[in-house]
């Protein structure tokens, strides 16, 4: 299902209605992309038969960023390069976001070396043409220890009201007959 566009300003013309220079806009969008604090790849499927040959044909700096690397050394890598990767449901569903040519939300995905160095990311993949996937990354692990530990202090909390309702109420009451 491609997505309609629903803002944005229309790049064929300016506000007093004259033509705008193709550059003026669409130049913008390699710096766009680069800045972006959400990682964002750009995949090139090369046999289509065989989600190993997904190769990394860009990057941002984010992306680079949650890989440890550079953009440089990302370019040209397969999922052959990373067979932590492989041991995932994620080429599969690459492999359906592409051949559907839907956007797919993939979810929260734990990945990393070791126990210790794993981290969850929303993974969200758009298909851009039938060979080119782009893939946008998010590091949602610190969001979801605050909101473990959020959980955690509410859950304290309720049982020091309970523990002070329970001393507080008078004796032969269901409270302490229990």
């Amino acid at each position: 299902m491609k997505a309609p566009r629903t803002g944005g300003i229309d790049i064929r013309e300016n506000s007093t209605g004259g033509a705008l220079p193709g550059r003026t806009l669409l130049g913008l969008y390699p710096e766009i992309l680069k800045r972006l604090p959400t990682a964002v790849i750009l995949l090139l499927l090369e046999d289509p038969s065989d989600a190993q040959t997904f190769r990394i044909v860009d990057v941002n700096q984010a992306a680079a960023a949650i890989t440890r690397s550079s953009p440089r050394a990302l370019l040209g890598k397969t999922f052959a390069d990373f067979p932590g990767i492989l041991e995932t449901p994620v080429p599969g569903q690459l492999m359906a976001a592409l051949q559907s040519g839907e956007n797919r939300d993939l979810g929260e995905i734990s990945y990393g070396e070791s126990g210790e160095a794993k981290r969850v990311y929303s993974v969200r993949v758009f298909p851009l043409s039938q060979k080119f996937l782009g893939v946008a990354i998010e590091d949602i692990d610190d969001r979801i220890q605050s909101e473990r530990t959020l959980r955690g202090s509410e859950e304290r909390f309720r049982l020091l009201v309970e523990g002070v309702r329970k001393a507080m109420s008078p004796v032969g009451t269901p409270a302490h007959s229990a």
